[in-house]
């Protein structure tokens, strides 16, 4: 179950798994930078697959876990240096965009709270995530509630 915060109000219900002392201890809050935070960078993650030579429809961690030992060790050093290009290259989006399924997933499995910035494309993912926003200042909102 999906809480859904309206502007200027704060959750009162949240969903059966969301624990609010959790959020009162949280020492950070993890986002989804690409395309959510910052412009994307799709250009690094094409180089990166091209450069591993990731199978189309495979994941490029998944590919690199089926590597030979020194191969795999030359494929995180591959990673590191195209991700440590897209740190330097990182520009602020302009506009928020809302996180996806995957994102949400991702944060389950992780055994974290999960906001879902909603948009039109993704209401979908609003049944799994903890807090459905519709706005990224909401979060504040949130954090500011659980003091």
């Amino acid at each position: 179950m999906s809480t859904i915060i309206p502007p200027g109000k704060v959750p009162h219900s949240f969903s059966p798994e969301f624990d609010i002392d959790s959020l009162r201890k949280a020492k950070a809050i993890v986002f989804d930078m690409d395309g959510t935070l910052v412009l994307p960078i799709t250009k690094y993650l094409e180089q990166m697959r091209n450069e591993l030579k990731v199978p189309e429809g495979i994941r490029t961690l998944t590919h690199v876990e089926t590597l030979t030992e020194i191969d795999k060790q030359n494929a995180y050093r591959i990673i590191e240096e195209i991700e440590q290009k897209a740190k330097r290259d990182m520009r602020l989006q302009p506009v928020m965009v809302g996180d996806s399924t995957d994102d949400i997933e991702c944060g389950i499995n992780a055994g974290s709270m999960t906001v879902l910035l909603k948009n039109d494309v993704n209401e979908n993912a609003a049944q799994s995530a903890h807090v459905v926003i519709s706005r990224l200042d909401h979060i504040v909102d949130l954090l500011v509630s659980s003091k």
